[in-house]
């Protein structure tokens, strides 16, 4: 099987791991494309691809309210100032909690730019902010730079690689580099594709610094601090580059899967440690300086009722606060785990594919089938949990819906949905605030700076709620 090949091959497994993820018992191809940011004809056929892996069952375990909680308030940590969003998850440590916004949280202006999702590719990569510029990653690999403020354009850069054979050049196929993602530091703008490149731009003028090749492609995001960029190829090995130079200073490989979730992880970093995940549903912990492992823990769920139970993927990123690590698979693990020792201190039967928020004493997270969750973050103890809506047709159980977030402004729970529909809701009990229309799917987690929200549309469009 040639590089092509196996390269289609990977983007058959994910994309359907991306469909029948959400998937129910029943109607899968019209759910699909509720969910499937490519069009019908191509959740049609990723469905055919890989249907003797999937075992479409219920969705997880009824969750249910910890007594003890019941009259134990939700406190809201104080607000802290963000201006820049320099990795998919804020900060290093993907634990922004509270950001700073006393706005209504209305739409400010809308904005289209680069090439929206197709049959060709898919917008997976979180809009990156630093130095007064909104970065994003389009679905053709181009990266765009754009004044946050007033949305002029300052340049763009396309990162398909042109290679040479028999004295002629062509670009490769934009259907084998579907996914990828961005991160800011040292100056620079870190993009990996799935091409298998991680390229380094100047953040100024796109002029590219460096550029490796993984040997696989690349779905998810780099994660940029200390002096060093993580990225994860599709093989489960992670790269440490020092940032400037563009060496390799270290890798360390995990379990091998290759079926994942079409989506865009990246690690934590705080302090000397590093916490990767990966699509066997490892969390791995690592030091930053040489790679030497420190533990591994496994978010896997034996005899689950997830659709997809064969699928262990960690979609979402690991959060690293108060010495502990909090991570979600698909299979239906949410775990905490002791940063230090990699001992579990507690886990809750729920199976997400987002990035869980932690604010505070509490931790906020989507599940797969829609219901957002409240959890003491010291016990896992439900406080509330909040049924959103999970259909289309919710009397006839069709079109799935896919969520993503949350994040927290002002004190308040910021989510969006695969119908373009932005909700804000109260983080004391799941009520909803008021509700936005964005007019365009919404896929990917937004970034946040300033007291405003940026989300990346699959149609290409950048929407600012402030």
């Amino acid at each position: 099987m040639n590089l092509m090949s196996r390269r289609l091959r990977a983007l058959g497994l994910a994309s359907a791991s991306a469909v029948f993820l959400l998937a129910g018992c029943a109607g899968l191809q019209d759910r699909a494309s509720g969910l499937w940011p490519f069009g019908r004809d191509a959740a049609k056929n990723a469905i055919a691809e890989d249907k003797e892996r999937v075992s479409v069952l219920g969705l997880e375990e009824k969750l249910t309210k910890d007594p003890a909680l019941e009259n134990v308030p939700v406190t809201i940590p104080a607000a802290q100032e963000l201006a820049n969003w320099t990795n998919p998850g804020g900060v290093t440590n993907n634990a922004p909690q509270n950001i700073a916004g006393s706005g209504p949280l209305a739409i400010e202006w809308r904005r289209k730019i680069g090439q929206g999702a197709g049959a060709r590719g898919a917008i997976t990569a979180t809009p990156i902010i630093a130095d007064g510029k909104l970065f994003v990653l389009d679905a053709r690999s181009t990266v765009h730079a754009v004044d946050l403020v007033s949305g002029r354009p300052i340049w763009r850069k396309s990162l398909v690689p042109v290679v040479q054979t028999r004295s002629r050049f062509f670009s490769r196929n934009e259907s084998t580099a579907i996914g990828g993602g961005i991160a800011f530091g040292e100056g620079k703008i870190f993009a990996a594709t799935g091409f298998g490149n991680l390229v380094a731009l100047n953040a100024d003028s796109g002029q590219e610094a460096w550029r490796i090749d993984a040997g696989s492609p690349i779905h998810a995001s780099p994660l940029v601090g200390g002096g060093r960029v993580f990225i994860t190829s599709n093989d489960s090995e992670l790269f440490a580059v020092e940032a400037n130079s563009g060496t390799i200073q270290w890798t360390q490989s995990a379990i091998a899967e290759p079926a994942r979730m079409l989506s865009s992880p990246s690690p934590a970093l705080v302090a000397e440690t590093i916490v990767a995940p990966f699509a066997s549903g490892e969390v791995i912990a690592y030091l930053s300086a040489n790679g030497r492992r420190l533990w591994s823990e496994a978010l896997t769920r034996a005899g689950n009722a997830n659709s997809l139970s064969t699928i262990n993927d960690i979609a979402g990123r690991p959060v690293v606060a108060g010495g502990i690590v909090y991570a979600a698979s698909q299979s239906g693990t949410l775990a905490a785990i002791e940063l230090r020792t990699g001992t579990r201190v507690w886990d809750k039967p729920i199976a997400s594919i987002q990035t869980p928020l932690l604010a505070g004493d509490f931790l906020y997270v989507v599940s797969i089938s829609g219901e957002l969750v409240a959890l003491d973050a010291k016990t896992g103890g439900v406080k509330w949990t909040r049924q959103l809506q999970a259909y289309r047709n919710e009397k006839k159980k069709k079109n799935l819906i896919s969520w993503t977030g949350p994040v927290m402004v002002g004190g308040r729970l910021v989510l969006a949905n695969s119908l373009g529909r932005i909700e804000v809701i109260k983080p004391e009990d799941g009520s909803t605030i008021v509700t936005r229309d964005a007019k365009d799917p919404i896929f990917v987690p937004p970034a946040v700076a300033n007291g405003t929200v940026y989300f990346y549309t699959q149609d290409g469009v950048v929407v600012a709620v402030r």
